[in-house]
């Protein structure tokens, strides 16, 4: 990795823009062929990413579409991993009408899937679901296996949301048996988690937790630092809502040992990559749990951080209940 780097340093300082691209782009065979610069994203490395980025913004005009197109879809994915929603749109909207361009569509899916996850955590099921049915369309008719099980796994959770739960099983058991069959590992992890979410839905929290943990398990396996903290976060609630049913009573703070493990597991992943819609979402987690516990002190500092995330980020707080 270190020498892809050193490389892509010399040749930007050159000016030779492009060939610096195509060191970014190169695949990186020991981490199932993924692209470099979207390895270095799922490592978490999201502020070193937009400054990297940001150095090719003011050299748009003299790169060729094709990498006009990743350029503007890598900073859509790290606004959005840094919870700026609309800045996010912006870039996803520039590069969507790039890829339209292009002879090769594959690109436009995957801006299409970008963009309807941030539909998503906007709440805005119709356009998320919208983008997720485009991206569909265009993985089948690519044979795209990596597009159709995310396509799939999107689709699954904005059922999940809508309480279709059987519904959201049926695509997501989908999109796990397809992610297994291919090397992306982080993709089987997220059907994993999604099937979770949706087996919490229908209390059938064993399968839930089990789900969680396998999720939780492939994420940290492969490093995958953002799928890590959302894995723990999740896990977290699922096991803090066991233990209300279980008692159906009044709870200690070691009730809620080994959730509050897990959410601040979680929050300290948040904050050490920047990704704050999953810190402002375990934060008011946290203070639910706190506030059960009747301890307003912490109930109140956590629900003021959330509370100052989202304000910087523009995003109602209520909306954070969509991310689950």
């Amino acid at each position: 990795m270190k020498g892809y780097l050193e490389a892509f340093h010399h040749l930007f300082e050159t000016s030779a823009w492009n060939q610096a691209l195509k060191i970014v782009t190169i695949n990186i065979m020991n981490y199932g062929n993924n692209q470099l610069h979207n390895q270095l994203f799922d490592w978490g490395y999201y502020r070193e990413i937009a400054a990297f980025y940001q150095r090719f913004l003011d050299y748009l005009e003299n790169l060729a579409p094709y990498y006009k197109t990743i350029l503007l879809y890598g900073m859509g994915k790290v606004h959005y991993a840094l919870g700026y929603l609309t800045k996010a749109i912006n870039c996803y909207q520039q590069a969507l009408e790039l890829a339209r361009t292009l002879p090769d569509n594959q690109q436009e899916g995957a801006i299409l899937n970008g963009l309807g996850l941030v539909y998503f955590s906007l709440g805005n099921y119709t356009q998320a679901i919208n983008c997720y049915e485009q991206d569909l369309a265009i993985a089948w008719k690519n044979d795209n296996r990596q597009g159709q099980a995310a396509a799939l796994n999107n689709l699954g959770l904005v059922f999940c949301k809508q309480e279709k739960f059987c519904k959201a099983i049926k695509y997501q058991k989908e999109s796990l048996r397809i992610s297994r069959q291919s090397p992306d590992h982080s993709a089987e992890g997220r059907a994993l988690g999604s099937l979770a979410q949706a087996y919490s839905g229908c209390k059938k929290y064993d399968r839930a937790i089990e789900y969680h943990q396998q999720h939780l398990t492939i994420m940290r396996r492969i490093e995958n630092r953002a799928g890590e903290a959302e894995a723990l976060c999740n896990l977290g609630i699922t096991i803090a809502t066991v233990k209300e049913v279980e008692f159906n009573q009044a709870l200690k703070t070691e009730d809620y040992s080994e959730a509050l493990k897990y959410l601040h597991e979680a929050l300290k992943i948040s904050r050490e990559i920047g990704i704050r819609l999953t810190e402002a979402n375990v934060l008011l987690n946290l203070t639910v749990i706190y506030q059960r516990l009747g301890e307003r002190n912490l109930v109140f500092k956590y629900c003021q951080q959330a509370l100052s995330i989202t304000s910087e980020l523009g995003i109602p707080l209520e909306s954070l209940k969509h991310l689950g």
